[in-house]
């Protein structure tokens, strides 16, 4: 197998794609790892969505299972090619973990079940991450030590690539989970309540918010040390989104406190960054908010956005969980079109109104100056299970962990 050839299936993508030809299993005693590997083939390639994840990784982890059986028999050219495949089929079946945790996240999302789906979803992450790590450590890095220096480094780019965002991913599940209260405070039993939206909606939306900011930013800081742009799940669009929510929630607590000024000067640089995602024909309603009835125009976005949300799922097809072409992860579309652009027009209106009759305070429009209040951040660290290679089943097998609940994460607030 050529270097190029190897080298081009670490390059980034949603899944890694195995090489055509593989040397080391032409004198295998057994055809079975050969039809396990096109199996697996088969489920990276399988766009449509024929296999579940769950499947798919079963049949990824059987195959890497065998592989490292095999190599323990095997010496010469062999074990590299052999050692590429074992490192694809690990790190696809850890990617889709994260497959799966995102959708577990999407479907959480506003139901009465989001804290036990959440817990669900981090389970995975966990999995996935603990796949990484062991990719990393003997006996993966003892068969990897024979690959060549510049494959080793594509793949070390790779696998750190896949644990920044698995931590990412991890935060945005709990800004989600987030979103996801502070949503129900909000549309109660109806989901125009938020129309009727009073000053004690307001200072109860507020009680939290300086907390939930301080998840943002800590998602936020760890986004931004990733210099690279992964383009998948961290990139340009996502930080916009952090920016925006950011902003949103420090202006709540601002409000709370009496400082109408730096609320209007936050909401307005919420809706800026919020321009950057969504077209300007859902944001026009808060440039609109002097001439018309706060109820009609507040009725006419909901009911643009209420449109758009009927399509959403229909149009994410199996590989969209993560985004392409620096879109916004649909996960955060979600919460964006769902509720976040609904209330930014919301409590604009409502901190212009009051700023205007009431506190009579100079807006504090200088980004600079706002993100100097912004808190220390607040930020969990996702910690993989423990996997290893069981010589008598050979198969790879997940030791118990300690189950992911959300009092796990409540430890850092």
């Amino acid at each position: 197998m050529r270097s190029k050839d190897v080298e081009r299936v670490f390059n980034k993508g949603l899944s890694l794609k195995y090489p055509e030809a593989l040397e080391g299993l032409e004198n295998c005693p057994s055809a079975e790892i050969v039809l396990q590997r096109n199996e697996c083939i088969r489920a990276v390639a399988d766009a449509k969505g024929a296999l579940d994840w769950l499947s798919r990784i079963d049949l990824l982890l059987n195959y890497a299972g065998a592989l490292l059986q095999l190599l323990q028999d095997s010496s010469g050219s062999a074990v590299s090619s052999l050692a590429t495949d074992l490192v694809i089929t690990l790190l696809n079946a850890s990617g889709y973990y994260q497959e799966i945790s995102l959708d577990t996240m999407e479907r959480a999302y506003g139901t009465a079940m989001a804290t036990s789906m959440w817990s669900t979803s981090g389970l995975y992450l966990r999995k996935g991450l603990g796949l990484l790590q062991f990719t990393l450590a003997p006996p993966i890095s003892d068969i990897t030590s024979c690959l060549s220096q510049t494959l080793k480094l594509r793949i070390s780019s790779t696998i750190n690539e896949m644990i920044m965002e698995f931590q990412f991913v991890q935060q945005i599940g709990i800004v989600v989970l987030s979103l996801s209260k502070l949503r129900s405070r909000v549309h109660k039993e109806r989901k125009d309540a938020m129309l009727d939206i009073q000053e004690g909606d307001l200072n109860d939306l507020s009680r939290n918010s300086l907390v939930y900011a301080k998840l943002v930013i800590g998602c936020l800081e760890t986004s931004s040390r990733y210099s690279n742009d992964c383009g998948n799940i961290i990139n340009k669009s996502g930080m916009a989104y952090l920016n925006s929510l950011i902003f949103l929630l420090l202006s709540l607590d601002q409000y709370s406190k009496d400082e109408c000024g730096v609320s209007v000067g936050m909401i307005d640089m919420s809706i800026s960054y919020l321009q950057k995602l969504v077209p300007k024909s859902q944001l026009e309603a808060s440039l609109l908010l002097e001439k018309r009835k706060k109820r009609d125009i507040l009725k006419s976005a909901f009911q643009k956005n209420e449109i758009k949300n009927k399509t959403i799922r229909t149009s994410l097809d199996i590989w969209s969980k993560k985004s392409k072409n620096n879109q916004l992860l649909p996960l955060l579309k979600l919460t964006l079109d769902d509720f976040l652009i609904q209330l930014a027009i919301l409590l604009r209106y409502r901190y212009v109104q009051t700023n205007e009759k009431l506190s009579f305070k100079p807006i504090v429009s200088d980004e600079s100056t706002l993100r100097k209040l912004f808190p220390r951040s607040v930020a969990s660290e996702l910690q993989g299970s423990e996997w290893v290679f069981d010589r008598e089943t050979r198969s790879l097998q997940e030791v118990s962990a300690t189950p992911y609940t959300e009092t796990n994460a409540n430890d850092y607030y």
